[in-house]
């Protein structure tokens, strides 16, 4: 590839028209556009993160190591320092937000301490009668 040619995160951002996605992944630039039709999942998947990181989403499918190799031959170049940066830590605050929404712990804690109380106040008002 020469020399490997860096992107911002703005640049990048500047393609997300149908004829024309680059998106990140893995702070890695690429230009998915003449692969859209042949996309097993669908257009509108990738439509959803053109000119984004789709590094979340990419992984979540867990694609097999063909599709990796496919979006390598797809490979532009690299997020410049500062937007490789940006990027990484969006991702770090988007995974701790996702992981604090649903937090089968604190759910549990509830239904016990509502499910005490219940019977805290059955146990009170059968005494009481």
């Amino acid at each position: 590839m020469g020399r490997e040619k860096h992107f911002t995160i703005a640049e990048v951002a500047r393609h997300a028209q149908h004829d024309d996605i680059y998106l990140i992944y893995e702070n890695s630039v690429y230009d998915v556009t003449r692969f859209l039709d042949e996309h097993p999942g669908g257009v509108e998947v990738i439509n959803d993160y053109a000119g984004k990181d789709a590094t979340e989403a990419f992984d979540e499918v867990g694609h097999s190591k063909e599709a990796h190799q496919q979006l390598e031959e797809l490979l532009l170049g690299r997020l410049d320092q500062a937007s490789a940066a940006t990027a990484t830590a969006a991702r770090s605050i988007k995974k701790k937000a996702n992981k604090a929404a649903f937090n089968p712990a604190i759910l549990y804690s509830f239904a016990i301490a509502t499910g005490a109380t219940a019977m805290a106040g059955y146990w009170y008002f059968q005494v009481r009668v």
